[in-house]
């Protein structure tokens, strides 16, 4: 069932139900990937599909990614402090958490496991360590005024380094 001729006629049934090219290289990329684990267990001799074309993706782009106009990011820490006061405590305020990551770049990981220890509110810079950023770097995020000012509301009074900054965050 999984010779080159059904697996491409596959992937051009992806293409044709309006799937794109990324969606019909991830699905080559997952039957590729069993087959070599088939050769590797010994199942199959060789791996016949490997032979398959991978789609230009650049040229099938369904989603622009761009940042925020000032107009946009305003009205959605607008809209996030509108929520948080009638959210209770039922969930961590949003605008400051979306502030903090507009005016840093920081990744929904990274905000996650940011800790106070990380937060240096004196010298207005963010130290990110190497075990939890992306990059696998210490990085120093200098911070914006507005990002401090965020943080001294965040910080509670009695609170240890490891204390993680943001409790829960908001789910896309």
């Amino acid at each position: 069932d999984l010779a080159s001729a059904r697996v491409a006629d596959h992937l051009v049934g992806l293409r044709s139900a309006g799937k794109s090219a990324r969606t019909a290289n991830a699905c080559r990329a997952t039957v590729i990937a069993f087959m070599n684990w088939c050769v590797t267990t010994g199942r199959l001799k060789q791996n016949l599909l490997h032979v398959l074309p991978t789609l230009d993706e650049r040229r099938d782009k369904r989603r622009s990614r761009r940042a925020l106009t000032a107009e946009e990011l305003v009205r959605l820490l607008s809209v996030a402090r509108e929520q948080d006061q009638g959210n209770g405590a039922r969930w961590s305020h949003r605008a400051p958490i979306y502030l903090i990551a507009a005016l840093t770049g920081l990744r929904r990981g990274e905000l996650r496991c940011l800790e106070w220890r990380d937060v240096d509110l004196e010298r207005c810079v963010l130290t990110f360590r190497a075990e939890v950023a992306k990059a696998r770097r210490n990085d120093v995020v200098p911070l914006h005024p507005e990002a401090v000012s965020a943080l001294k509301s965040l910080k509670p009074a009695a609170v240890t380094s490891t204390t993680r900054v943001f409790f829960t965050l908001p789910t896309i």
